[in-house]
């Protein structure tokens, strides 16, 4: 990393973290020999501006608080179109891992001082005005000493949808508020509700909610709309009633229900307050214009009573919005309508909830009124208002329950504009008006080759000890690029990345492995084709039934380097001369060259050997070890396997049963990539 004599000259330790949008490294100053925690946007996103104003706006917000149990960022940098946001580093585990972890057990005693430390560290935020918006095991570590500490303020109330969870249960949507999921505008309270599943999630082990986990993270988030939450009891998990009321609080749909802010939630936790249980599906009634409750202090009414005579009921006045709410019977004096118990203002103590002003308060549900004093004698034409003043209200009611079920139709099924986490889908990454394709999308040109049984490995005397015994697979037919891809050909499918004329048919390189797999998606989906790889978190699947793009397999790869249709084989891909077919070491002018200067080998395919090596699908494993294994190879590993050889390596490095790998997250200069398509 570039740098001089200054804060910002580090030298990487490690890689902590690889997702499709950043890198976390763990580095040291150069000069004072602190450990930082570096954060940056990976190459392919290093063009996005609304990218890059997300780790400012984080750097931000991160800037402002100063707390034991939040995470110190330091300041933020830029290296070309590289962006650093460094923060302390903090030894520990993450959250997530540890909730994923098999039979852990968490002590009641551990999850009540996390929650508690927390609560501390948001009510800190929140008295700056910063709310968190994505608060999740993903964003906790937990310490040597088993404290917390909070990070990831100011990302943005659509993080979620990017996030990348270890495993689908953990999947950060589940802990988002409902109202930053329906894409309305969040407050501290959306904090509060995630903290409730968190604290949930600790205490009893699993979600608040009885769950299909058969279904996607974003299906199961639909569910919570309609289940209340589980009794701990029922689950076995035994904590006290009391607090189960408090995380019950928390895990109201409504806003205005829940805890209003940190310190009112701390209080309750502190005292152990009991409180009153209501259903966390509970949400207010639209309000119907026609009544309007008086909620004047009693008292006032009294004072007005006893200093003035009570009205004639010979010329009742006129009705007013302020005198609407009342019933008047005929010889009696005005009665106040009964408030419904939420409404009613409460003496502020430390053990109850104080609702926010009523102009930040939904409206709450309209309740029949009520007589407070005996019934006059002309009772049943009451009774006759009363019912058709719930007649209309019960109509309103399902009027708007219809537009409601219709907004969710359109929105969920006909639209399906829905968050999807099962594939990666860059159009939720980069808004439709940002992309900038700098050139015009084209189909790549593919060689088909039909299926055999290919023979895979040498045994010569100038083989590796990996590449033997050879082994037998079958192999479906398929399509294989004629060329290894270019940087222009990366353009076609990469919003805002530019190329040079003079280097577009370089091949490209400096990718990672997860960017290619990335690539391969965002191309087959401009080019019509079903996508092949589905992400979740850093476990990949390919799905070999789809027609899109996709690496090829080790065998696909090498059976179309050899290209032994006939039975024939050479050493190098299409001759037994390095230089006719290849750029290396001896000829590359330590550099790398436009694809296709070289002769092909006999399928129309070039630079096999050397020019730029190429990923292809399968975890390394020495074939003695996998003897059984399809085409496919084994489903897990530490090395992803290189193939062809590059222009800075010798000629037998490049011999087209040589193989090489490294891990996935590696970029190179020399290393870049070539298609596949199932046929």
């Amino acid at each position: 990393m570039n740098g001089n004599q200054s804060e910002n000259a580090y030298i990487i330790l490690e890689t902590l973290h690889k997702s499709r949008r950043y890198s976390v490294y763990k580095a040291k100053n150069q000069y004072t020999g602190n450990l930082v925690s570096i954060k940056t946007n990976v190459q392919r996103m290093r063009v996005d501006q609304i990218l890059l104003q997300q780790m400012k706006s984080e750097v931000e917000a991160g800037l402002q608080l100063q707390h034991p149990h939040i995470r110190k960022i330091l300041n933020i940098f830029q290296d070309g179109p590289a962006v650093f946001m460094v923060s302390d580093f903090v030894e520990g585990v993450s959250l997530s891992t540890l909730l994923n972890t098999p039979k852990l057990d968490i002590s009641y005693e551990h999850a009540l001082k996390w929650i508690l430390q927390l609560l501390d560290a948001l009510d800190h935020a929140h008295a700056l005005h910063v709310w968190h918006l994505n608060l999740n095991p993903s964003h906790i570590l937990i310490t040597p000493g088993s404290d917390v500490k909070l990070f990831g303020f100011g990302k943005g109330p659509t993080e979620w949808k990017y996030a990348e969870a270890a495993q689908d249960r953990l999947h950060p949507v589940l802990f988002t508020a409902p109202e930053q999921f329906m894409g309305r505008e969040p407050d501290g309270r959306a904090d509060i509700y995630s903290l409730g599943v968190l604290a949930y999630l600790l205490l009893c082990g699993q979600f608040p909610w009885s769950l299909d986990l058969h279904e996607t993270p974003t299906q199961q988030k639909q569910q919570t709309f309609q289940r209340p939450v589980s009794d701990p009891e029922i689950l076995g998990a035994r904590i006290p009633h009391w607090l189960f009321t408090v995380l019950n609080k928390c895990l109201m749909l409504d806003p205005a229900r829940r805890f209003a802010t940190p310190a009112e939630m701390l209080q309750a936790l502190s005292i152990q307050q009991t409180i009153p249980f209501e259903s966390c599906l509970a949400m207010p009634a639209p309000e119907v214009p026609a009544r309007k409750v008086v909620v004047e202090s009693l008292p006032e009414l009294q004072k007005t009573a006893e200093s003035e005579p009570a009205p004639q009921p010979e010329t009742p006045p006129a009705k007013t919005p302020e005198t609407e709410g009342q019933l008047e019977i005929p010889g009696l004096a005005p009665v106040v309508t009964e408030t419904p118990a939420a409404a009613v203002p409460r003496a502020a103590t430390p053990t109850q909830y104080q609702p926010p002003p009523p102009s930040k308060m939904q409206s709450a549900p309209v309740q029949s009124p009520r007589p407070t004093q005996p019934a006059a004698p002309k009772q049943p034409p009451v009774q006759t208002r009363q019912i058709s003043e719930l007649k209309k209200y019960f109509s309103v009611l399902k009027v708007i329950s219809l537009l409601i079920l219709a907004y969710i139709i359109v929105k969920y099924v006909i639209i399906s504009d829905k968050p999807k986490f099962s594939k990666v889908d860059d159009s939720e990454e980069i808004a439709p008006s940002s992309r900038d394709f700098a050139v015009k999308n084209e189909p790549l040109s593919m060689i088909p080759i039909d299926g055999a049984q290919a023979l895979i490995g040498h045994i010569g005397p100038e083989a590796d000890d990996d590449e033997f015994p050879p082994r037998e697979v079958a192999l479906a037919s398929f399509q294989i690029g004629a060329y290894e891809v270019t940087r222009r050909e990366w353009a076609m499918a990469t919003p805002g990345f530019v190329v040079d004329n003079s280097e577009e048919d370089l091949p490209m390189v400096d990718v990672t492995f997860y960017e290619v797999l990335e690539y391969c998606n965002e191309k087959s989906r401009m080019d019509g084709l079903k996508p092949c790889y589905e992400f979740l978190g850093d476990n990949v699947t390919c799905d070999f039934s789809a027609n899109g793009y996709r690496l090829p397999t080790e065998a696909e790869w090498e059976y179309a380097a050899r290209s032994a249709i006939n039975g024939d084989f050479t050493l190098f891909s299409g001759s037994n001369a390095a230089d006719e077919v290849a750029w290396y070491a001896d000829n590359s002018d330590g550099k790398i060259h436009r694809v296709g200067k070289k002769e092909p080998n006999t399928l129309g395919l070039f630079d096999m050997s050397g020019n730029a090596a190429e990923w292809v699908w399968n975890w390394y494993l020495r074939y003695s070890s996998g003897m059984d294994l399809p085409h496919t190879g084994p489903d897990s590993g530490t090395d992803k396997v290189i193939r062809g050889g590059s222009w800075k390596q010798e000629a037998r490095e490049l011999r087209v049963t040589n193989r090489s790998h490294a891990k996935p997250l590696i970029q190179r200069n020399d290393l870049g990539f070539r298609v596949a398509r199932s046929k």
